[in-house]
């Protein structure tokens, strides 16, 4: 039988007093440390009476998630969820870094959610007052979900170009000997300094068409055009990308900035899935052009 993986690490105490202050100033009582499982203990619970119920949060504390430690943070709280004799309603992860990943999160417990400590900051401190909902400009659904989610859009785009700027830079610093080694560089550079520039494009159409500054056209052929680069590198790479873990890991976050924005699809999330267990399946080689499909 599969044991979770146990943490090995305190969680940052500051960072656990300041959120249970700030859940405990939104009248939550707040519990230090209870076991959820056999295995884990959970760093802080937040119980708070709403529409007559009992609404309880069970929470983690992580420095930084990445490529490497994500899957075992979201087991460990899959696990909780599924054994503790609490009723949870939502299971929350707050890290205190930048977290780019978003496409780790697909396909485990909706009731599991992360959070960048800045958001959550703002999303625990603002005061809730009623307002008028804007009415939406979008058409489709990836300006839709531009609309929604531009926040989350323009963080998960910078974290990817750090990566790809991170590539760059040790691309340039090869100096192969071989005609056929130097050619692969060039080729790999171009590719990733193109999917950066379109990546740039969209991060600003997306601010643009949420300020009424850019058509709705542009957003949607901005982001069909990185899909396309994605959906190139694939067809070119595809056994590069399943066998080294700096291209898998652009990959993952190439499809976690496609899923923000609804431009993603069942088989590319699989893949990505699949690259972050560290359980590629023979046959996800087989996939080929009908990996993302369109995008509207």
């Amino acid at each position: 039988m599969k044991r979770t993986k146990k943490r090995t690490k305190q969680p940052d105490k500051a960072l656990q007093q300041e959120v249970g202050h700030l859940l405990y100033g939104r009248g939550y009582d707040i519990t230090m440390g209870p076991l959820m499982s056999p295995s884990h203990r959970a760093d802080l619970v937040a119980r708070r009476k709403e529409a007559g119920r009992l609404h309880t949060i069970a929470i983690d504390f992580e420095v930084r998630l990445n490529f490497e430690n994500i899957r075992a943070a979201l087991e460990r709280a899959t696990d909780a969820l599924k054994n503790t004799k609490l009723s949870l309603d939502e299971y929350w992860i707050v890290v205190s870094g930048q977290f780019s990943n978003i496409v780790a999160a697909r396909g485990f417990d909706k009731r599991i959610q992360i959070f960048e400590i800045e958001d959550l900051r703002e999303k625990l401190s603002r005061q809730v007052k009623p307002s008028k909902a804007r009415s939406s400009r979008a058409r489709t659904t990836v300006g839709k979900a531009v609309e929604a989610s531009e926040k989350e859009i323009k963080l998960a785009i910078s974290g990817l170009i750090l990566q790809i700027d991170e590539k760059l830079d040790k691309l340039g610093d090869d100096r192969p000997n071989s005609e056929d080694a130097r050619a692969k560089i060039a080729a790999d550079t171009s590719d990733l300094e193109r999917m950066k520039a379109e990546l740039e494009r969209i991060r600003e159409l997306v601010m643009a068409f949420n300020k009424g500054k850019a058509p709705e056209k542009d957003v949607v052929q901005s982001v069909k055009t990185f899909k396309d680069d994605i959906q190139h590198w694939w067809d070119k790479e595809h056994d590069g990308l399943l066998t080294s873990a700096a291209k898998s890991t652009l990959f993952v976050s190439s499809v976690g900035v496609l899923a923000l924005m609804k431009a993603d699809t069942p088989t590319a999330i699989a893949i990505a899935g699949a690259l972050i267990g560290g359980k590629v399946i023979k046959t996800i080689k087989k996939v080929g052009k009908k990996m993302l499909g369109g995008v509207s």
